[in-house]
C-alpha cells in the first residue's frame, strides 16, 4: 500500500518496528546492567573500549560480535537472544555448510 507521500507503508512500518525493537533492547540491557550493579561504561572498561562503543553496539547502531557476546554473558543471556538477527545468521551459516 502506498501512502499519500508515495512511501510504502509496510516498509516504514517495519523499520519503525525495527527501531522501537532496537531501543527496547538497549533499555533492557541497561537495566539488567544496573541490577548487577555495572553499566555500559564499566562493561566497556573491561573491554577497553569506551561508553560510546558500547552504548553504539547496545543500541544497536554498530556491530560487535566480541561486545555483543560479553554483553549476553555479563547479563546471563545466550547472545542468540539478544540479537537474534545476527547471532541466528551465524548459527543457520554455520549449520548448512558442506562438510
Amino acid at each position: 500500500m502506498i501512502n499519500q507521500f508515495g512511501e510504502l507503508v509496510y516498509e516504514r512500518q517495519a523499520n519503525e518496528r525495527f527501531v522501537r525493537v532496537r531501543r527496547e533492547r538497549h533499555e533492557f540491557i541497561k537495566s539488567r546492567l544496573r541490577l548487577l550493579d555495572t553499566s555500559l561504561a564499566a562493561e566497556g572498561r573491561k573491554l577497553g573500549v569506551s561508553r560510546v562503543t558500547m552504548t553504539s553496539v547496545s543500541n544497536g547502531t554498530h556491530s560487535s560480535e566480541r561486545i555483543q557476546k560479553h554483553l549476553a554473558e555479563t547479563l546471563g543471556l545466550p547472545a542468540e537472544d539478544l540479537w537474534p538477527e545476527i547471532f541466528q545468521c551465524h548459527v543457520e551459516e554455520t549449520t548448512h555448510m558442506e562438510p
